[in-house]
């Protein structure tokens, strides 16, 4: 097995269940990921209460996925002060397993090693939106736009 195919199915078991294409409920919580990013650093459900976390899966031979990431850095950058983490995932993250960027530029995290309850990876790119309170707020395949941030995300940061 391929160490890119062991990531992209690592990836697959992240988040919380949502049929392809369609958000999860409120109801869904998020109690026991773990994310080891590309640095070493650990990110957990439990230190990562109180903020709002995107989790954007994607990949380098993605056309929807190399439009989004930008739009994506953009938004963090925006509002990383007002409690937003947004942490990419790579589904073909290179032989050392550090992942693939398309630009230097991008501000946010790239986990570099993913753990958590068996969940879901219907298509690429997937985004995932869990709100402060640890509840998944939006599962879905498909790229954000600005309007779509805004719509989710937005309301979810002016929450405390």
């Amino acid at each position: 097995m391929t160490r890119a195919f062991k990531v992209f199915a690592a990836a697959t078991a992240l988040l919380m269940s949502a049929d392809a294409g369609s958000a999860a409920t409120g109801n869904d919580v998020i109690n026991s990921f773990r994310f080891t990013l590309a640095d070493g650093t650990v990110l957990t459900s439990a230190n990562l209460r109180g903020r709002v976390v995107m989790v954007n899966f994607w990949a380098s031979w993605c056309v929807p996925c190399r439009k989004e990431l930008p739009l994506l850095n953009s938004y963090y950058r925006a509002h990383r002060a007002d409690g937003l983490v947004v942490i990419g995932v790579a589904a073909d993250p290179g032989e050392d397993g550090r992942g693939r960027w398309l630009s230097p530029t991008i501000a946010f995290p790239q986990a570099a090693r993913v753990g958590g309850p068996d969940y879901r990876l219907p298509a690429i790119p997937m985004n995932y939106v869990i709100g402060r309170d640890g509840k998944v707020a939006y599962a879905k395949s498909g790229a954000f736009d600005q309007a779509k941030l805004d719509t989710i995300v937005g309301p979810l940061l002016k929450k405390r």
